[in-house]
């Protein structure tokens, strides 16, 4: 198990490298999450399909709060890294994995109370919404653990290493699948029982992602010279953390974390200034991914006026998007990464040539994720429907996929922009087009679809949406102020 530098060699090529395992990760992650829709679709009909996409703007609201946060926690500890600076990247890490893990329980503690009243005050249809309340609170009870893991994936991320979140997550998600299958085999298990496995997949990836990456810690030392700064060295002992397959090496990586906590170094489990750090850069990635979710809501309510056929249709397509989005997504928070290890290295130029890079990575994953959404539309959105009477729901979902994939070129512009400002922690220009772009998609949810007359008038407000965030993140990146920023990065103690 390796950390990785990303202030030295090719950019094109560190990229390429790094963000692979990454796209690879989230790819696992989408159909983590589209697994439920397929299997509720498929072997419990489409008023199930139905109840999952009711649910799902909800549980992404509180699943955005910790990804929103955890950009903050990636920022910090890749700058510290980057300076090779040990000490505070310990503390950074304790200090992220504290406030995530609190921040974790509040939240699912919320979810699960509120879980009902939610989706009343959504109108969701009478006939989707026990079932879509019961999904939603046992769903809510696994968020700490998705907190916890997310606290572990940009960990690794922030060291260079990629690889060891998509070995959990692709672990993780054929469990949560397996979990599922075998549990509607149990009478009288509906829709609920799908969120019960996806918790009990996520538990366990969590925990174990937790022993193994205490247990790489505590092998990445700093080591002084006169007036030099500390350089990482992972020992062997690291590798051996990955070893789960036997209770002895589960133990060593036990022990790995309990050595972590208490080691006598001048590092602490909490800093005040980390803190707020991770705030200042981890509030506007919650506001940003929060309001784009409450925005998602208001738009779900518009879809559940049209009746059950259209909320599958475009839960579908939504789970479909998705997964075809967050491939540049990624490729962007990887490039993301790349600048913030470089800006607290202080190789600045390097920054423009991994923006360089970047760009022809995620042009051409975008070249691709859109032509499989334009060509196989009806097929993707098929693989959630099984009975005859579920055309309706393909043809509906297709015409959304159909509408919004060829804007793809568009965002991801505005991804890659994001991704600048990000890095070196310019976060207004960030949020900024965010919310210019949530204002317009619901504004022109509701707009479009009463001058159209139909749902159509939904799927055309999210270009639109897109259009005018894109040219917002672009006009910030253009203006060059994100420069102030490489001059007055704090230091993470």
């Amino acid at each position: 198990m390796q950390t990785k530098d990303l202030s030295v060699g090719r950019p094109l090529r560190l990229l390429l490298l790094f963000s692979l395992p990454m796209v690879l990760s989230v790819v696992f992650q989408q159909l983590y999450n589209i697994a439920d829709s397929v299997i509720a679709g498929r072997f419990l009909g489409k008023e199930a399909l139905a109840a999952v996409s009711a649910s799902y703007p909800v549980t992404i609201i509180y699943l955005c709060v910790g990804t929103g946060y955890s950009v903050g926690c990636g920022v910090v500890m890749s700058r510290a890294y980057g300076k090779k600076d040990i000490l505070g990247l310990k503390t950074a890490v304790s200090t992220s994995f504290l406030s995530l893990a609190a921040i974790g329980v509040v939240i699912s503690a919320a979810a699960y109370f509120t879980a009902k009243p939610l989706l009343m005050l959504l109108s969701t249809p009478p006939e989707v919404l026990e079932d879509a309340a019961a999904y939603l609170k046992f769903y809510s009870l696994g968020m700490t653990f998705v907190y916890v893991y997310n606290a572990c994936s940009v960990t690794f991320q922030a060291l260079g290493n990629s690889v060891i979140p998509l070995i959990f997550l692709i672990s993780s998600t054929v469990l949560n699948v397996g979990l599922d299958l075998l549990f509607l085999r149990f009478e009288g298990a509906g829709v609920w029982s799908l969120s019960v496995a996806t918790v009990a997949a996520q538990g366990a990836a969590a925990i174990l992602s937790v022993a193994v990456l205490f247990g790489l810690l505590t092998q990445v030392k700093a080591e002084k010279t006169d007036g030099q700064a500390a350089e990482p060295q992972t020992a062997a002992a690291g590798k051996r953390a990955l070893k789960i397959g036997s209770i002895a090496a589960a133990g060593r990586a036990l022990r790995s974390m309990g050595a972590y906590i208490c080691l006598k170094k001048p590092y602490r489990l909490f800093s005040g200034a980390i803190f707020i750090e991770l705030i200042r850069i981890g509030v506007p990635g919650i506001l940003q991914a929060a309001t784009v979710s409450v925005g998602q809501l208001f738009i779900q309510n518009l879809v559940n006026s049209y009746g059950t056929d259209v909320i599958a249709g475009y839960g579908a397509a939504v789970k479909i998007s998705a997964f075809l989005v967050q491939i540049t997504v990624t490729e962007a928070n990887a490039l993301s990464i790349f600048i913030s290890q470089n800006a607290g290295a202080g190789t600045h130029k390097r920054i423009g040539q991994g923006m360089r890079a970047g760009f022809m990575i995620i042009l051409i994953s975008c070249a691709a994720t859109a032509a499989v959404g334009l060509a196989l539309a009806p097929d993707l959105i098929a693989l959630f429907a099984a009975d005859e009477a579920s055309g309706v729901v393909v043809e509906i979902g297709s015409r959304m996929l159909r509408t919004i994939v060829p804007f793809y070129f568009v965002v991801i512009i505005k991804f890659w922009a994001d991704a600048l400002l990000r890095g070196v922690g310019a976060m207004s220009g960030f949020v900024v087009g965010t919310l210019l772009d949530l204002v317009v998609r619901v504004g022109g949810a509701y707009l479009f679809a009463h001058l159209l007359g139909s749902e159509t008038g939904i799927w055309w407000s999210w270009p639109a949406g897109w259009v005018v965030g894109t040219l917002t993140a672009v006009i910030f990146a253009l203006s060059g102020r994100w420069k102030k920023r490489l001059t007055m990065l704090p230091l993470t103690r």
